[in-house]
């Protein structure tokens, strides 16, 4: 589901929990906080370039992969390197964070991803995290959902069940 349709579905109970880096919703709905998450560099192990750490001069030379959609959330990332002027460093779009570390890995691509989805990455995939040489804002994952389902038991069950699945 695109993250700005999170709402429509969430209202329309065709989604009964939105879970990510989701929008402010409107009136209707609660959110609760589940982790506060960063952006880190993932890039391949023994790439030709890049050390233990990566400069703003490497990272403003290097192609980067990147999730689309732009528009919202981790967009954040596409604004950031547009920012920075690197837009025509863009040689990849990808639909999800999932897939770029196999990427990185057989490539000289460096991606941000998520803190969180990096360190879920296996060391079959030789690539490594690095701190980001730009400045890209923190952002919390959240769980939404619509207020006719705030007081249902099976409803707060799998709210509870996702509290403690995340708690840090």
């Amino acid at each position: 589901m695109p993250p700005d349709e999170a709402e429509a579905a969430l209202r329309t109970s065709e989604v009964d929990l939105a879970i990510g880096n989701l929008p402010d919703l409107g009136a209707g709905f609660f959110v609760q906080r589940l982790f506060r998450d960063r952006y880190v560099c993932v890039v391949r192990k023994n790439h030709p370039t890049i050390g233990e750490r990566i400069t703003a001069r490497q990272f403003a030379a290097a192609a980067h992969a990147i999730v689309t959609p732009i528009g919202w959330g981790h967009g954040i990332i596409e604004r950031t390197l547009v920012a920075h002027g690197l837009e025509d460093r863009i040689a990849l779009r990808v639909q999800n964070f999932l897939v770029l570390p196999s990427i990185v890995a057989a490539s000289e691509l460096i991606a941000i991803v998520p803190h969180s989805v990096g360190s879920q990455i296996s060391p079959q995939d030789a690539v490594k995290l690095l701190p980001l040489p730009v400045d890209i804002p923190a952002f919390d994952v959240r769980q939404c959902w619509h207020e006719r389902y705030h007081d249902d038991p099976g409803h707060r069950w799998l709210r509870q069940q996702f509290m403690e699945l995340f708690r840090i």
